[in-house]
């Protein structure tokens, strides 16, 4: 086991950031689904045709989504997503996807820039003259084809085999300790926090669609606030340290996946998850993936994968496999 000593340099960090929605840039807005449906839209930019549409009459709001290839951007339901970039009397357009059901409501969400934290509900549903909610067909309304959605149901995770499964929750004999005096390897004994929180794994799954890479994970313990899980990156065997770090950590129902870049203090944004009491599911979105990572091609990389858990002054890590990045579907 190499050793998995985290990006972040100074130990208050993670010892006083554990279950804090971490803030997003400062030209990005926090998006809130209030409803149990995720919600697809586009974003209509103020001095463009399709705003001109959209103000016109409820029929522009249709030919919008019947105009757009493909509509990218999702909000899951109950969850966060972050909206990229300067977004000046914009409109959100999009529809609250039920599978199975006969037609999408349309909603149309005006996006106050100054705001950090828009929420979308089913106020903002269009109504037409009768006081109908507007509706279009699914096929007119294109999601696109990535393996997963964000729903928290994980249906659609059943075809993917585990990349690694513990059905017998694993005994490590050590666990990393971080406190304000420092970082060290100790006996699991002085663990105040194994076997709590979703600290031991059950399975971890992942897969790599068009717009990012998903992955799903079980625990043998429920879910708390308190709890993280983390992906050290590794090039190769030779390097000695985690260049990058992704954690995952537990607030509520749904937040941030954030990237750590060694020697850095600050983590950046690069995904969203939601999950419920023993499940969680994750992206990390091409879009929000810095540009030199995403151009590397790595065919040794691997990631040691962790669960963590901060409370009471103190930080605990505990190793539970490693995963080869070429054994991800889609990569």
């Amino acid at each position: 086991m190499k050793n998995m000593k985290p990006i972040l340099n100074a130990a208050a960090i993670m010892l006083f950031t554990a279950g804090v929605l971490f803030p997003l840039a400062a030209d990005t807005v926090t998006l809130q689904n209030d409803e149990d449906a995720p919600f697809f839209f586009t974003v209509v930019q103020r001095q463009s045709d399709a705003y001109e549409r959209l103000t016109a009459s409820l029929a522009g709001a249709l030919a919008i989504l019947r105009d757009t290839a493909e509509l990218e951007q999702m909000v899951p339901p109950g969850g966060v997503s972050p909206l990229l970039g300067s977004r000046h009397n914009a409109y959100l357009v999009g529809v609250f996807v039920r599978p199975g059901q006969p037609a999408y409501p349309v909603a149309a969400v005006e996006v106050d820039s100054h705001a950090g934290t828009i929420v979308i509900s089913r106020k903002h549903v269009l109504l037409d003259e009768a006081g109908q909610q507007l509706s279009i067909r699914p096929w007119h309304a294109r999601i696109g084809d990535e393996p997963i959605i964000l729903d928290n149901r994980y249906l659609d995770w059943e075809p993917h085999l585990p990349l690694v499964r513990f059905a017998q929750p694993i005994q490590p004999a050590e666990f990393v300790l971080q406190t304000e005096d420092g970082r060290d390897r100790v006996a699991l004994s002085r663990s105040h926090f194994w076997g709590r929180g979703g600290t031991q794994l059950d399975t971890v799954k992942a897969v790599a669609g068009k717009r990012a890479v998903y992955l799903k994970l079980s625990s043998h313990s429920q879910l708390t606030p308190g709890m993280s899980l983390f992906l050290f990156f590794y090039r190769d065997g030779r390097q000695p340290s985690a260049r990058y770090t992704v954690e995952i950590p537990i607030t509520d129902g749904s937040g941030w996946v954030l990237l750590w870049t060694e020697g850095s203090d600050e983590p950046r944004v690069i995904g969203n998850y939601v999950s419920d009491r023993f499940l969680l599911e994750a992206q990390m979105r091409y879009d929000l993936v810095p540009q030199a990572i995403l151009g590397q091609r790595l065919p040794n990389a691997f990631a040691d994968i962790a669960t963590g858990f901060s409370g009471a002054g103190r930080h605990e890590e505990f190793y539970h496999a490693r995963i080869y990045l070429s054994s991800i579907d889609g990569l």
